[in-house]
């Protein structure tokens, strides 16, 4: 699958988000939920841990309490493998996919999940008709790592994040016009660099009643991809 290319007008970007995201939920209506995770389970960063007699790894960072941490990612931190699932304080590394359609990425990001939280359907645009639903907000930070060649400029962060809801996945509120109050998404630009962030938020329709069970990192061009990889995927405590 082909990742959209960037627009130059919010509207023009959202309307070529709202085909793209129309194509995918048909090819993802036969994906299910997760399996259940070992709750005594600890979060671990990738490079983080404990030597084989009991000391701290040297190479992890100080911690008054006396337990591991996990590392900040940077250039040299290893990519999440397809399919991880992570805890909801946990970072993913990926790499992006190049928006420029020609050759995979080298852009390298570290993703983080800042809040999912219900909101009330009066932070919706004008004329949205959400029917008998609620209305969530997911807020995550994309750091870039590593740029090497890749190019990311008008990568559109809203098309790379869904969520899991009574074991299916859903995509993203998509209104050509405007969107909800309070709940921007972001993109990349030419004058992004190693080290800058960006602060995305996507917004979700759920049947009434309905809570986040998890949220997913996707691309559109394979390793997270439903068709031919599997999405990265924090399980999450809605507030």
């Amino acid at each position: 699958m082909r990742a959209p290319r960037p627009s130059r007008t919010p509207a023009r970007r959202r309307a070529a988000v709202v085909a793209g995201l129309t194509a995918l939920i048909l090819a993802a209506t036969a994906c299910g939920g997760s399996p259940d995770e070992d709750p005594a389970a600890e979060p671990t960063g990738a490079q983080s841990g404990s030597g084989s007699d009991g000391g701290a790894d040297p190479s992890a960072p100080d911690d008054p309490t006396g337990e591991p941490t996990e590392e900040t990612p940077d250039a040299d931190s290893e990519i999440t493998p397809p399919g991880t699932r992570l805890e909801a304080d946990e970072t993913a590394v990926v790499v992006l996919p190049d928006s420029s359609n020609v050759e995979r990425g080298l852009v390298k990001v570290a993703i983080t999940l800042d809040s999912v939280t219900k909101e009330p359907l009066s932070r919706l645009p004008p004329g949205a008709q959400p029917g008998a639903s609620d209305l969530y907000f997911v807020e995550q930070t994309y750091t870039i790592l590593d740029k090497e060649r890749g190019n990311i400029i008008g990568t559109n962060l809203l098309d790379h994040t869904i969520v899991t809801s009574e074991g299916r996945d859903v995509f993203p509120f998509v209104d050509v016009a405007a969107d909800p109050e309070g709940c921007a998404f972001a993109d990349f630009s030419n004058v992004d660099e190693v080290g800058d962030a960006k602060v995305s938020c996507t917004a979700f329709l759920l049947p009434r009643g309905g809570e986040v069970e998890e949220v997913a990192y996707r691309d559109n061009l394979g390793d997270y991809d439903f068709l031919d990889g599997e999405p990265v995927r924090w399980t999450v405590e809605t507030t």
